[in-house]
């Protein structure tokens, strides 16, 4: 599978520091655990400490750096962080207003119509937008980053799926914030969501123009029987 990039403007920004493979920076929690429970370096060392009665107990040797879930999740996934410091505040009753530093508006963040949500969700739909295209053959799911920092605010649960052509898709992160007073400052370089690729994926830069919204609906439009607006 392939997955390519660009640069929606001339921005003084580079990819790589902004989306980077996990495989590559693992969270440290992650490098500090021990393969075995109780930090053992073998399951022979594991099983000497234990009692007789924990033996009979026991139900597992190894943490979770053994689950064959996280180890592919690390080995496919890629960490999206926030490329400039953003202040993000929102009121109980619906409002909200945002802030970046830099000028050239390389994190931008966008209000979604609740009515497009279910309607159980009584939250903001806020959107990040960053300043990238992406196309290619892959499929990407996006997640919450909490296996390296848990953020005030839910990923929007979404599967992508690219198509290889010339055209690239804006790379966006849709997220919920609770509809409260509330005051948020996200620092540059602190992460923002976690985009996995379900089949090994290569990640290359390629020049890209930019998907039209119209031709956005008429296409997936078609496809699914819907109306985006």
């Amino acid at each position: 599978m392939k997955f390519y990039y660009d640069y929606i403007e001339d921005y003084d920004i580079d990819f790589e520091e902004v989306v980077s493979p996990c495989s590559k920076k693992k969270p440290q929690w992650w490098k500090d655990m021990s393969f075995y429970l109780r930090g053992f370096n073998t399951v022979k060392d594991y099983w000497s400490s234990l009692t007789q009665q924990q033996k009979l107990q026991a139900e597992a040797f190894t943490t979770v750096k053994a689950c064959p879930g996280f180890r592919d999740l690390f080995a496919n996934a890629y960490l999206i962080k926030f490329p400039c410091d953003i202040l993000v505040e929102t009121t109980a009753d619906g409002g909200f207003t945002w802030k970046v530093p830099s000028s050239q508006e390389i994190l931008k963040l966008v209000s979604h119509n609740s009515e497009q949500m279910v309607s159980h969700i009584d939250k903001f739909v806020f959107k990040f937008e960053l300043p990238f295209l992406m196309a290619g053959d892959a499929q990407l799911i996006f997640m919450d980053p909490i296996y390296y920092k848990e953020q005030p605010y839910q990923v929007c649960p979404g599967v992508v799926k690219l198509h290889s052509n010339t055209r690239g898709l804006g790379l966006n992160v849709l997220t919920f914030f609770d509809k409260r007073d509330a005051t948020y400052h996200f620092k540059k370089d602190e992460p923002m969501a976690m985009l996995y690729f379900p089949t090994s994926c290569k990640v290359r830069h390629r020049p890209l123009q930019k998907f039209v919204k119209k031709q956005f609906i008429l296409e997936y439009g078609k496809k699914y029987s819907g109306v985006l607006e």
